[in-house]
C-alpha cells in the first residue's frame, strides 16, 4: 500500500479523485488537504509516496507547493490536475518534474495510466531509497572504524565529517560484544541479529568481536541497555557472549581512546592480570608467516617422534602468551583451537571428543582454562611414545601406532597386515616372537586399558567407555573386564572412590 496525498480546495474534486483512487488497481492510502499550505504542513508530518495537487488554491498555489517540496524531496511523483489548459501551468509543471499535467473533467482512463506511472515510480523510488541508506551506512561503519582506529575527525574528507555529523549527537555510549560460540558462524547471521537491536551502525573490527553503538541519557539507562541485549542474545537465542559497557563519550573524536582502554581492560581480565604494561614478547600471531612457521616445527617434531621437546615447546607457548598478556581473547583461543586440532591431526590421533574440547577452548572466559583441555591430549601422546620408543623391528612398531590410533575401530589381523605391507601369517609370527603374545591379545589388552583410564578420568556411563574403547558388544566387554581383572567396570570404579 502507498500513501498519497491529494490537495485541493474543492470537496467534490477531492471526493473523485478518492473514489478513482480506491478502484485502482494499487492499494493507495488517502490523505486530503484543502490548500497548498496545509499539503506542506501534511507532507512534512507523513511519508508521503504520492501527491496529486490542483493548481488554482487559496494561500499557495499548486506550482509554490511542488518548489516548497522539491526542496525537501526530489523524487515524490506529483500529479497537477487543473481546469485551465494554460501553456506556462505545463511549463512549470514540466520543470518540477511532475509525472503529468491533467485537465478537469478528469479522465478516468487518462487518470488511470497517469497512476500507473505513478505506483511504478514509487516503487523505483523506495529501492533506490534503500539502496542510497544502506550505501550510507556501509560509509557510516567505515567512518566509524576509522575512529575506533584512533583517526580523529579533523583527518576524515569532508564528505565523511558532513555524514558522521548526524551521529554525533545520536552516540555517547558503545558495547563490545565477543562472541564464544565460534563453531556456530555458519549457522547464524549474527550480524543480522545485532543491526536488530539498534537503528545505529554495527561495526566488527575484529574477529567475532562486535560493537554497538548506543544513545543513553545515563549511565543507568546504558547500563540497562545492556542488560536487556545481554538477555536477548543469551536467553533468547542462547548464545554465549560476554558483553562491556564503555565508558561515556563526550565526542566522537574520544572513540578511538576509549575503546582502546576498553580492550585493555578486557584482555587484562581475560589473562587475570594487573601487569600496567606488557612484554613485548613475540607471539605467533603477529605474523602469518611466523603462525605457519611454529605450525611447522610441531608437525617436525610429532614426525620425529620427539614429544619431549615438543611439550617443553607447548608449554613455552603458554607462557609466553601469559606472560605477554597483550593478545586479544578471541584471537588467542582461536590460535590455541587451532593447534589443538594441529596436533590431532599431525599425530593421526582419533580423540571421539575433540569438538567438545575445541568448544571449551573456544568459550573460555579466562586464559587458564586453556592449558588444562591440552593436558589430556598430551598424555594420549605419551602413551603412544612409550608405546613405540623401546620398539627396535619397524614392523612391530607400525602395528603398534597403527593400533594405537584406531583401536575405536574394527581391527584385525588382516587389515593391519595390509596396512603396514606384509603377510598375515608373517606379521602373527613375528607379533609372537616380539611381544610373546599374540596381535589379538595385544590389541585387547590395549584397549581394556582405555577403558580402565576412561573409568578412572572420567564420569562417562560404562556404555559410552566399551564403545570408545572398542569394544562394540557391551556384554563382551563385561565379561573380558571382569576376567581380566576380576571386578566389573562399575566394582572397578566404585573401588577407587575408596
Amino acid at each position: 500500500m502507498y500513501r498519497v496525498l491529494i490537495i485541493d480546495d474543492h470537496l467534490d474534486q477531492r471526493e473523485l479523485v478518492s473514489f478513482l483512487l480506491n478502484k485502482h488497481t494499487t492499494d493507495w492510502e488517502i490523505l486530503e488537504a484543502t490548500n497548498g499550505k496545509q499539503g506542506i504542513d501534511l507532507f512534512l508530518a507523513n511519508q508521503i509516496d504520492a501527491i496529486i495537487t490542483d493548481v488554482k488554491m487559496p494561500f499557495i498555489n499548486g506550482i509554490e507547493l511542488a518548489e516548497a517540496i522539491r526542496k525537501k524531496d526530489n523524487h515524490v511523483p506529483i500529479i497537477f490536475i487543473s481546469g485551465f489548459d494554460d501553456f506556462n501551468y505545463v511549463k512549470n509543471a514540466l520543470t518540477l518534474n511532475a509525472v503529468n499535467y491533467i485537465l478537469k473533467p478528469i479522465n478516468p482512463i487518462e487518470f488511470y495510466e497517469q497512476l500507473d506511472k505513478v505506483a511504478e515510480l514509487i516503487q523505483k523510488n523506495k529501492l533506490l531509497s534503500k539502496q542510497e541508506e544502506f550505501f550510507e551506512r556501509i560509509v557510516e561503519k567505515e567512518i566509524l572504524t576509522k575512529l575506533l582506529q584512533g583517526v580523529v575527525i579533523d583527518h576524515l574528507l569532508d564528505s565523511e565529517k558532513e555524514l558522521i555529523s548526524s551521529l554525533e549527537s545520536q552516540i555517547n555510549y558503545f558495547l563490545v560484544i565477543d562472541l564464544q560460540k565460534q563453531e556456530q558462524l555458519s549457522e547464524f547471521n549474527y550480524f543480522s541479529l545485532f543491526e536488530s537491536l539498534t537503528t545505529l551502525p554495527i561495526i566488527s573490527p575484529i574477529a567475532e568481536r562486535y560493537i554497538i553503538f548506543l544513545k543513553a541519557n545515563s549511565g543507568m539507562d546504558a547500563y540497562y541497555q545492556k542488560e536487556k541485549i545481554h538477555h536477548i542474545l543469551t536467553k533468547d537465542h542462547l548464545l554465549s557472549a560476554n558483553t562491556y559497557l564503555s565508558e561515556p563519550l563526550i565526542k566522537l573524536d574520544d572513540l578511538g581512546v576509549s575503546y582502546t582502554d576498553l580492550s585493555q581492560r578486557i584482555t587484562k581480565q581475560f589473562y587475570h592480570t594487573n601487569q600496567i604494561e606488557n612484554k613485548a614478547i613475540p607471539l605467533p600471531t603477529n605474523d602469518s608467516i611466523d603462525e605457519i612457521a611454529y605450525f611447522q616445527k610441531i608437525s617436525e617434531l610429532i614426525q620425529k617422534n620427539n614429544y619431549q621437546l615438543l611439550f617443553n615447546y607447548l608449554e613455552k607457548t603458554f607462557r609466553d602468551f601469559q606472560e605477554a598478556a597483550y593478545e586479544s581473547p578471541s584471537i588467542v583461543k582461536f590460535f590455541f583451537a587451532t593447534l589443538y586440532k594441529h596436533l590431532i591431526d599431525s599425530a593421526n590421533l582419533e580423540l571421539s571428543n575433540w569438538q567438545q574440547e575445541m568448544t571449551s577452548i573456544l568459550e573460555a572466559n579466562h586464559f587458564n582454562e586453556l592449558h588444562p583441555v591440552f593436558l589430556p591430549l598430551f598424555d594420549k601422546m605419551m602413551q603412544r611414545e612409550a608405546l613405540i620408543k623401546e620398539e627396535s623391528n619397524d614392523y612391530i612398531r607400525e602395528v603398534k601406532e597403527y593400533v594405537f590410533n584406531h583401536y575405536q575401530h574394527e581391527l584385525s589381523l588382516d587389515k593391519i597386515a595390509e596396512e603396514i605391507n606384509i603377510t598375515p601369517k608373517y606379521l602373527s609370527e613375528l607379533f609372537i616372537k616380539e611381544e610373546g603374545m599374540g596381535l589379538s591379545k595385544f590389541i585387547k589388552e590395549f584397549r581394556l586399558n582405555q577403558a580402565k583410564e576412561l573409568l578412572r578420568t572420567t564420569n562417562k556411563r560404562v556404555t559410552e567407555i566399551s564403545q570408545e574403547a572398542g569394544f562394540n558388544n557391551h556384554s563382551y566387554f563385561i565379561k573380558t573386564f571382569r576376567e581380566r581383572f576380576d571386578m566389573t567396570p562399575d566394582n572397578y570404579r566404585k573401588s577407587l572412590k575408596r
